[in-house]
């Protein structure tokens, strides 16, 4: 008998629920209908492509169809996961008789799952279950290939060692299996008969709107291959006819624009200037691509100039509550690398990676910025590129790489000397750069002037808003926040075009530079303005 072709035996525990929630599982992959169609067999179709082997199951269908199957999924996900793994295989094979899957394994992820919690609320409770979180991703590391399951060959004696299991790092097995050998240090890894699985590492952390007040993000990192399933929260759904039918109701408000003001922005008093323009920075324009194949950004950004206690942060601060995607930070207290990336060393494979700053986590949404005027020269330098082109290039520790900083830019400073000069220009009463102010679409400036009608109805909005009142008609909301977050989403979907006159265009902005050279840069104008005119209004 040839040593070299011994198969160790191994006993195989057998699990009645396991096989029991794989049956199961199956018959909901074969029975399971949505419009007279069967829903997950057109999905096993979808699945011939060689890259993909992960069929996608909605956790509300199976709640619907088998509430036990879907408490057992839950209750014990960690344990079921392999038998519904196989239910899936055999599910695809069934429906897909293709030689060149038999030998792929296919692997099973579920949307909609209804059990949501909070990162800083996991507890030992949880180990094994199925749940939601909703985080913010700050780091992922590329993908690599990564060694599941090892086969070895002692090099003593030349018997094969099979399925021995790789904890994260290379392991080989304690001791050869031959009693007559008895090796514990010599063997042979054989790549063609190991299996490798595609490895990625993500780090997340807490999103702004869950953080408590005060506290810090907690942070965590997942390790995560082709066997394991992702919960994947995606910010746009699909709108109910009941939702279509408030849009088209919205859009019929002749008064449209005041009315989402108002109830964006209940407790300011006042400036209605400034709620639209930052709804109208909610909105977005249109991001362009010339023939030249040259990118004209669509994102507007904002900055309000004004004296202090003028409600400057309450407008930021109400942005970061209102938009899905919003980061909110201080100009003094953010560094270059804080606002675009970092490369940091990874502390396992001690590589370079990078790490994604304020912009970066703010892509497709808006970067709050306050004390903007607090901010040092060098770190205004580093945020230009972002700016205007949208993209944070870098060139650091060996690392290069341009990556993407999608957003509007919605900042607050204050005038030089603490006080707005109206006898000075813009330029001239705050400490920014010339390439920073070219970089802003829209300028306010909010003075605190010496009027008793406007200080009595601004004292008046914030004792009512301490005392519980919101009979005042500041505070009076018209549309709710999720209305208006939905029609603006649904808004941002449309590409409008400029119209055919556009001579006025050009005309009224060689006027205004005329009249920006006459009173000394009053207006401090940019050639750069005319690329945003298209506004989704």
């Amino acid at each position: 008998m040839d040593v070299a072709q011994t198969q160790v035996r191994t006993i195989r525990v057998v699990d009645v629920v396991a096989d029991e929630c794989q049956r199961l599982f199956h018959h909901f992959l074969e029975t399971f209908k949505e419009n007279d169609v069967l829903k997950y067999v057109e999905a096993a179709n979808g699945l011939k492509q060689l890259e993909k082997n992960t069929l996608s199951v909605t956790f509300t269908d199976i709640i619907v169809s088998d509430t036990r199957l879907s408490g057992l999924i839950q209750d014990e996900f960690y344990r079921l996961y392999p038998a519904l793994c196989s239910a899936t295989k055999n599910f695809v094979n069934d429906h897909v008789p293709d030689t060149q899957n038999s030998g792929r394994d296919f692997y099973v992820s579920f949307t909609d799952v209804p059990s949501l919690h909070r990162m800083r609320d996991l507890t030992a409770s949880q180990l094994g279950r199925l749940i939601k979180v909703r985080a913010q991703v700050v780091r992922a590391h590329p993908i690599h290939p990564e060694l599941l399951m090892g086969t070895f060959r002692c090099s003593e004696c030349k018997i094969v060692i099979r399925n021995v299991e790789q904890p994260f790092k290379y392991t080989q097995p304690t001791v050869c299996f031959n009693p007559q050998c008895g090796n514990r240090l010599k063997f042979e890894l054989l790549t063609n008969e190991s299996k490798f699985v595609d490895f990625q590492k993500v780090r997340v952390q807490e999103t702004q709107s869950e953080l408590p007040r005060g506290s810090i993000p907690r942070n965590t990192c997942h390790q995560m291959n082709e066997s394991d399933a992702i919960s994947y929260e995606a910010l746009s759904k699909r709108l109910t006819p009941s939702e279509l039918d408030t849009i088209c109701q919205m859009s019929q408000d002749r008064k449209l624009l005041t009315n989402m003001c108002r109830s964006l922005f209940p407790t300011i008093h006042g400036a209605d200037e400034v709620k639209k323009g930052i709804l109208l920075m909610l909105c977005g324009g249109v991001p362009k691509i010339t023939e030249e194949k040259t990118h004209l950004r669509g994102d507007l950004n904002v900055c309000l100039v004004g004296d202090p206690s003028t409600a400057k942060s309450q407008f930021l601060k109400h942005v970061e509550k209102f938009s899905p995607r919003a980061v909110y930070t201080s100009g003094k207290a953010s560094s270059a690398a804080g606002l675009t990336a970092a490369v940091v060393r990874d502390e396992e494979s001690f590589e370079f990676v990078i790490e994604a700053g304020a912009l970066m986590l703010a892509d497709n949404g808006v970067c709050c910025i306050d004390e903007f005027d607090k901010m040092d020269l060098k770190d205004q330098v580093a945020i230009h590129e972002a700016m205007e082109q949208q993209t944070i290039s870098i060139t650091k520790a060996g690392v290069k790489a341009t990556l993407n900083a999608r957003t509007s830019i919605l900042a607050a400073a204050n005038p030089i000397g603490g006080r707005y000069d109206r006898s000075k220009s813009l330029r001239h009463n705050i400490g920014l750069s010339a390439p920073i102010i070219s970089r802003f679409d829209l300028f306010f400036v909010l003075i605190d002037e010496c009027n008793d009608i406007v200080d009595y109805a601004i004292a008046r909005s914030i004792v009512d808003l301490h005392m519980g009142r919101h009979g005042a008609e500041d505070t009076h909301t018209i549309y709710s926040v999720d209305n208006i977050r939905r029609y603006i989403a649904f808004a941002r979907c449309f590409k409008p075009k400029v119209w055919n006159n556009f001579f006025h265009i050009t005309s009224v902005f060689t006027k205004l530079c005329h009249q920006d050279k006459y009173f000394n840069g009053v207006y401090s104008l940019f050639p750069s303005f005319l690329q945003r005119p298209t506004e989704r209004s």
